[in-house]
């Protein structure tokens, strides 16, 4: 899918390209910073551009009908990249790039691990696009390669999905020296993560760093701790399980097959996005079960743990299905339990907690949830004692949080300041351009505008969720106007009112709303009808106590 605006409403303003005309370094951020998801962060070397993921963000209660957010466009429009890196295979880190192909010349070398490049490579497939638009170059363990002026070396790092890797840049040219941490936690699994190599890496002048556990004390736990306490839950219970995760988590998802063996206890999977992620772990050599071997143990199998997609209960989702009966071929009760392996995406929790509400409904045992229970999930993010030590490892003279919004950058500030490290401390927002020289300054700001996937539409509309959001919370007032005449043709109102109210009220709503025509109508242009609208709304807010969405017609 390629943008439906020209390419010239998605280009930088000519002052922000002059100020980028130097030979120094640069950086700035298209989405991830300052609010989650959309994590696109962009390098600028002389005539060397680098693009760090290409992350989509996600729909929330103020985006009604929203699939996906798009990083701003427009810095991904500026120059071609030289490479694109991808850290690893979430979401919000490789979702937009299927979707903004026609921004990247075919042939454009993209550095990622096996596992993230089998799953770019579905997402492309999903959107038809054929697999020859990018160059792919596995990275397969702790290296160091050339892209233009750039020196770079990768550092695998443990998180919640197989094969993540920190990035160090080196200037050729200014010699200056950035460590961009993506996602990390300094205790887990991965067997290619070293603190040798990342040391030998420091010192560093500019630390781009992971503030998503800024606000949590301690370490982020290993994932074994988790799966140890999944096996001895498995363990207790008699009936039927049901595990609520995140399909990129692999090692946990590898874990419960492994428990299921060893219990004589099969293990089903419900989701598509779980079937994707596990495909591409086989792939990468992550997951050993091939797909062909994925059984099917029967709903009524009474030792059956099923794992199900769709922990944050997106609508359509197994878990979401599951909750609200839809799942059909399951009828849940007192002998089943539902385990809640995950975390809640800030705005996620009501629909989570109206799911875990449905299940409990029928009898079934929740876990998860409470913190006197076992744990029984972990973060992939590093806490707040990850941070210090990271910055330790790489002795940084400049820190710049990023993944994070500003009560994450604000609980970093109080994190080095009660450290007393001498490290300054700089924080960036997306939609502005900075100057990595000896000191950090910001060069242009650019007005960040992400873009919106909306069914086959990509645009910048915000107003347009504005609008769908009341329309969802006060309904529609429909009026047609004779166009000619100025005279009120028709006057309807859904979703606003009941109708034993309407019907006893229409008569007197229907006058008002003539003489407000009558009276700011005017000739009918824009600007007339702009004082129409403002006039109508102030008369619903009196009468009806709500301000429905009036849409005019003329005919």
């Amino acid at each position: 899918m390629a943008p439906q605006e020209s390419k010239d409403f998605y280009s930088l303003s000519a002052d922000v390209r002059r100020s980028l005309s130097g030979n120094g370094l640069f950086a700035a951020f298209g989405g991830g910073v300052g609010r989650f998801g959309t994590n696109f962060a962009w390098f600028k070397a002389g005539s060397t551009i680098i693009w760090i993921d290409v992350g989509a963000g996600f729909p929330d209660a103020n985006t009604p009908g929203l699939q996906k957010i798009l990083p701003d466009l427009r810095l991904l429009n500026y120059q071609p990249p030289t490479a694109i890196i991808l850290t690893h295979a979430h979401e919000d880190h490789i979702g937009a790039l299927p979707h903004v192909v026609s921004l990247v010349p075919d042939g454009t070398l993209v550095y990622a691990s096996p596992y993230t490049i089998a799953m770019v490579r579905g997402r492309m497939q999903e959107n038809g696009i054929p697999d020859t638009k990018f160059e792919f170059i596995p990275v397969e363990h702790n290296t160091s390669f050339e892209i233009g002026r750039f020196f770079v070396s990768t550092f695998f790092m443990p998180h919640s999905i197989p094969q993540t890797y920190s990035v160090g840049l080196r200037d050729r040219e200014t010699g200056r020296k950035i460590y961009f941490t993506s996602d990390f936690k300094t205790q887990g699994a991965e067997p290619r993560f070293s603190q040798k190599d990342i040391r030998r890496f420091g010192p560093v002048d500019y630390l781009l760093i992971d503030s998503t556990g800024a606000l949590n004390p301690g370490y982020a736990d290993p994932e074994h701790d988790v799966i140890v306490n999944l096996e001895k839950t498995i363990k207790e219970w008699p009936g039927r399980i049901f595990i609520a995760t995140f399909s990129s988590q692999i090692e946990r998802i590898r874990a419960v097959f492994e428990i299921g063996k060893k219990l004589n206890r099969p293990v089903g999977l419900q989701g598509y996005s779980l079937k994707s992620h596990l495909r591409a772990a086989y792939a990468a050599g992550e997951f050993s079960i091939p797909p062909h071997q994925w059984k099917d143990p029967g709903a009524e199998n009474k030792k059956s743990i099923w794992l199900l997609a769709g922990c944050q209960s997106e609508a359509g989702s197994s878990f979401h299905r599951l909750a609200h009966g839809r799942l059909t071929k399951f009828s849940l009760g007192p002998n089943d339990l539902l385990i809640y392996s995950g975390s809640m995406i800030p705005g996620n929790e009501g629909n989570i907690f109206e799911s875990l509400n449905n299940i409990a409904r029928t009898g079934a045992k929740v876990l998860g949830i409470a913190t006197q229970q076992k744990k029984l999930h972990t973060s992939g993010h590093g806490k707040q004692e990850d941070i210090l030590k990271l910055i330790d490892w790489v002795q940084p003279a400049r820190i710049l949080p990023v993944h994070g919004d500003p009560l994450h950058f604000h609980a970093f500030r109080e994190i080095i300041t009660a450290a007393k490290l001498k490290a300054a401390l700089h924080l960036v927002y997306q939609g502005h351009i900075y100057h990595l020289g000896k000191e950090l300054s910001e060069v242009a700001e650019i007005n960040y505008r992400p873009a919106f996937i909306d069914g086959n539409e990509i645009h910048h509309d915000r107003d347009l969720y504005e609008q769908r959001q009341q329309l969802g919370k006060f309904g529609v007032c429909t009026i047609g106007i004779d166009r000619n005449t100025g005279t009120l043709l028709k006057l309807r109102y859904t979703g606003v009112v009941t109708p034993s109210y309407l019907q006893e009220h229409h008569p007197y709503l229907e006058y008002e709303i003539k003489t407000l025509i009558t009276t700011y109508r005017g000739d009918g242009s824009f600007e007339q009808n702009k004082n129409l609208r403002k006039k109508i709304d102030e008369f619903h807010q009196k009468k009806l106590g709500k301000i429905p969405a009036v849409i005019i017609i003329e005919t």
